[in-house]
C-alpha cells in the first residue's frame, strides 16, 4: 500500500497577508501575485523557505513597502529567500516610503539559499541594497550556493544596487543605476564578510549608469586562510560614474592576481580598474 502523494497547488494573491500565508503553506508550489490598483502594501518581511517555490508577478504588479516596526534593525529584505530552487519572476518593488536611515533593509535578500533565481524585477529606492546575498549571523554562518540575478533593474538604491557577501552568483543582463547615497555606493559590491565566506561572481552583459562606483570589490577582510574569491566581469556597459568603473580594495596580506588561475583573489576583467589599500 503506497502513501497518497501530496497535491501541490498554485494560488493567486492580491494582498500582502495572503502572500505571507501562501509562502508559509507547505502545499503551495507557485504564488501568482496579481496587479491591483495602488499596489500591494507590504508592512513586514516575507520569508520564502519552501524548496521549489515559484513567485510569479503579473505584468505591472507592484509591491509598496511602507514604514513599520516589523522591519527591525538586522539585515532583512522585503523578500527573504532561505531555501533551495526558489524562483522569483517579474514585479516592481517600490521602497520610496520607507525610513532611509535603515541601511540594512533590502529589497530581496538571500541567506543560505541554493539554486535560486530572480528574473525581471525592478527595485526602486531601497534604503540598503536592491538585491543582497548575505550570510546568516548565527554560529552556522550559512552561505549561499548558486544565485542567479538576471534582467533585473536596481534604481536609486541608497547603499548598493547588488551587494554580495557570499555565494556563487551570476549577475546577467541587469540595469543598475543611481547608487550614490551611502558607502559603498556601488552598482555591484562584492565584499566577503570574513575569511570563511565563499564568493564567486560572474558579472556579464549588464548596464551601469551614474553609480559612485559601478563595481566595487572589497577584499579587506580576507587573509591567507581565505578561499579564493573569483570574479569575472565581461561584456558590461559602463555608463557615467561619479568616480571609477571598477574599484578594488585589497589588503597586503591577500594574494592577488588578475586574469590568472592562481589561488587567492582572482579577477578576470575586460576593463581597466583601480586598486587601493584600506585606509
Amino acid at each position: 500500500m503506497s502513501d497518497t502523494p501530496t497535491a501541490y497547488k498554485a494560488v493567486s494573491v492580491s494582498t500582502w497577508p495572503r502572500l505571507l500565508h501562501a509562502a508559509a503553506d507547505p502545499n503551495i508550489e507557485c504564488i501568482h501575485v496579481q496587479n491591483v490598483d495602488g499596489g500591494i502594501v507590504a508592512d513586514r518581511p516575507c520569508y520564502l523557505r519552501r524548496d521549489g517555490l515559484r513567485v510569479v508577478f503579473e505584468v505591472s504588479a507592484l509591491v509598496r513597502a511602507i514604514p513599520s516596526d516589523h522591519w527591525g534593525k538586522k539585515s532583512v529584505g522585503v523578500f527573504n529567500v532561505e531555501g533551495r530552487n526558489i524562483d522569483i519572476h517579474g514585479g516592481t518593488l517600490r521602497m520610496t516610503e520607507l525610513d532611509h536611515t535603515l541601511e540594512t533593509l533590502h529589497g530581496v535578500q538571500w541567506i543560505g539559499s541554493r539554486y535560486c533565481t530572480i528574473t525581471g524585477m525592478l527595485v526602486h529606492s531601497a534604503p540598503g541594497d536592491s538585491f543582497h546575498a548575505f550570510v546568516s549571523d548565527d554560529s552556522e554562518r550559512r552561505q549561499n550556493g548558486h544565485v542567479g540575478i538576471s534582467s533585473c533593474h536596481s534604481f536609486q538604491a541608497d547603499r548598493n544596487g547588488i551587494g554580495i557577501l557570499s555565494g556563487n552568483v551570476g549577475i546577467l543582463g541587469c540595469t543598475i543605476e543611481r547608487t550614490t547615497q551611502k558607502s559603498p555606493r556601488a552598482g555591484v559590491c562584492l565584499e566577503p564578510g570574513s575569511s570563511r565566506d565563499v564568493l564567486s561572481a560572474e558579472i556579464v552583459g549588464n548596464y551601469f549608469d551614474s553609480n559612485t562606483y559601478n563595481l566595487d570589490i572589497n577584499l579587506d577582510r580576507q587573509d591567507a586562510t581565505s578561499k579564493a574569491v573569483r570574479v569575472t566581469a565581461k561584456g558590461n556597459v559602463w555608463g557615467p560614474s561619479a568616480r571609477v568603473n571598477v574599484d578594488v580594495m585589497v589588503a597586503q596580506r591577500v594574494h592577488f592576481s588578475v586574469n590568472k588561475g592562481a589561488p587567492g583573489a582572482v579577477l578576470d576583467l575586460d576593463c581597466p580598474f583601480t586598486m587601493r589599500e584600506p585606509a
